[in-house]
């Protein structure tokens, strides 16, 4: 139960620092926040990792961890350049958010392109039998 609180208590910390820096007329606190970002979504993505671990273990006994890791993948891949460009942005590169927003469709399209052809081939099977 503790390790809940180990996020927002990082980000309270990370937060006080940032202001304080900026207070000061530091020129790097906009770089010190986003670092703060990126030490936070890294913890999460190992949190979350360990979660993913445990779900395809219990997914397993029913068969369908394929599809199941497959559904992950592209969740956990939205979600990961989505924040990335966010990220981007909100530190004024918004030119390298869109680069990153646009590969990121483009990576998801390419990842789905096999599942694609195994549905219409599947398709095509029960078309060709009926």
């Amino acid at each position: 139960m503790s390790a809940l609180f180990n996020i927002p208590s990082a980000a309270v910390l990370l937060l006080s620092l940032a202001l304080i820096l900026r207070e000061s007329g530091w020129r790097g606190a906009r770089l010190f926040s986003v670092l703060g970002v990126l030490l936070i979504l890294t913890y999460a993505l190992g949190r979350i990792g360990e979660g993913v671990d445990g779900l395809l273990g219990t997914v397993s006994a029913l068969g369908a961890t394929e599809a199941v890791r497959f559904a992950l993948l592209v969740l956990g891949s939205g979600y990961l350049f989505g924040t990335v460009s966010d990220l981007c942005r909100e530190a004024g590169e918004s030119g390298l958010g869109e680069a990153v927003e646009l590969a990121g469709r483009a990576e998801l399209i390419l990842l789905s392109l096999p599942k694609l052809g195994e549905i219409l081939k599947i398709a095509a099977e029960l078309v060709k039998n009926a």
